[in-house]
Formats: C-alpha cells, sequence, structure tokens
C-alpha cells in the first residue's frame, strides 16, 4: 500500500514502537531516494496537499475614442464596431497608433485618444 509524508510518496521499511509511540521508517520514493523515520501519524494514504491557481489579473480591454468636431464614439479596440468604424472611414491602424502614442495630433479630423475606465 502506497502512503505519504508531507505530499511525497513513500515506501515503508519497517513498523516499531518506542515509549508508546508508533514509528515508520521509510524511503521516499523518486531521484533521490532518501530514508526517514518519521511518526506513523504523520503519513497518510494521500498526499495531503492542495494545488492552487495563482489568480490572474487579465487586463482590461483598451477602449478608444475618436472625436471630430462634437461627434464623439468610443470602442473597444479590435471589436468589430472598431473594425466597422475603421473600414467605414478609411482609417490605418498605423496612423490610429501614432496618433494615440500622441505623434500626431489629428488624423483624418479626428482626435483619438485612449479613455480611462
Amino acid at each position: 500500500m502506497k502512503k505519504f509524508y508531507n505530499g511525497q510518496p513513500v515506501e515503508t521499511i519497517r513498523f516499531f514502537t518506542v515509549l508508546n509511540t508508533h514509528y515508520a521508517d521509510v524511503e521516499t520514493v523518486g531521484l533521490e531516494p532518501k530514508r526517514k523515520v518519521v511518526k506513523l501519524d504523520d503519513l497518510t494514504d494521500e498526499p495531503n496537499f492542495v494545488v492552487t491557481e495563482d489568480k490572474v489579473d487579465l487586463p482590461k480591454a483598451t477602449t478608444v475614442k475618436f472625436t471630430k468636431g462634437k461627434q464623439s464614439d468610443t470602442f473597444v479596440m479590435g471589436s468589430d464596431e472598431y473594425n466597422k468604424f475603421v473600414k467605414d472611414n478609411q482609417l490605418q491602424p498605423m496612423f490610429i497608433e501614432r496618433a494615440l502614442d500622441g505623434k500626431i495630433k489629428q488624423y483624418k479630423g479626428y482626435h483619438i485618444e485612449y479613455t480611462k475606465d
């Protein structure tokens, strides 16, 4: 029967008792086997560790605002609406990036900026 000690699989070599405390002589299973003497109560039938997932913060969607005169449109960058707007107004992504980076002030009459959510 396979046993575990501190989440690691071990093979029991022998059992013994000292002053009414039960012990096991175990050897770890793996690349570098090591022998240990452990209390019998510390051995388990299943690994005692829990696998947890690290919380990953996903980046928020980048929203872009196009302003021309009093008209203002806001889109999530890369969305279908954004792509349709760019295509309908014959805008080039390279120049949109330049406007967003502040290298040019306007592009085809549009003031383009990132919005804060």
